[in-house]
């Protein structure tokens, strides 16, 4: 909302090995984001790396997904450059219901970001070190109607929350919805 804009751009690569028999996957991934935000007022980009482990578990029928990582992004704010110390991580659960050629996959996943960034001027204004936050959650379903001569077609929605927590009281918290097909 308002009058900011930007593009966020992010490379992932992994390597796993499956374990207890195939029934779990685990591995490290690295990854390079970049991110670029203008508010009208003050250019905003951001780079780094990233890295971390991740895991897949299948218990039956339902899969338990995570992924923890850390990083050290670079920001530019106008003249003024740093760089922050970030901590993420997810985790997802989704299990997948047959009923003849329907297929019905739940699915629910939280994700979780935090950076402390120092102290800073910028545009001539002194900003105290805050750390900045955000959380995001989504509960839903897809529903895959199966091959119909070469064509999969599907729908899917689910409920989206995210909170975010810009370390200077100005927290936004919104619900909305999403949908797919």
């Amino acid at each position: 909302s308002g009058d900011a804009e930007g593009s966020r751009t992010d490379f992932v690569l992994g390597v796993d090995t499956e374990l207890f028999g195939g029934n779990t996957i685990a591995g490290l991934f690295i990854a390079r984001d970049s991110f670029l935000l203008d508010d009208g007022i003050v250019d905003v980009s951001a780079r780094g790396l990233s890295i971390g482990p991740y895991f897949a578990h299948r218990l039956g029928g339902v899969v338990i997904d995570g992924h923890l990582g850390t990083g050290k992004p670079e920001y530019d704010y106008g003249a003024t450059e740093y760089e922050a110390d970030r901590l993420f991580g997810g985790l997802g659960v989704r299990g997948t219901a047959r009923f003849g050629s329907l297929a019905v996959t739940p699915f629910a996943t939280v994700a979780t970001w935090r950076e402390e960034h120092p102290d800073a001027t910028i545009e001539g204004t002194a900003q105290a070190g805050r750390e900045i936050s955000a959380t995001t959650g989504s509960l839903g379903a897809r529903v895959d109607f199966g091959d119909l001569g070469g064509i999969a077609p599907y729908v899917s929605a689910a409920a989206d929350y995210s909170r975010i927590d810009d370390g200077m009281g100005g927290d936004d918290e919104y619900t909305s919805g999403r949908y797919g097909l």
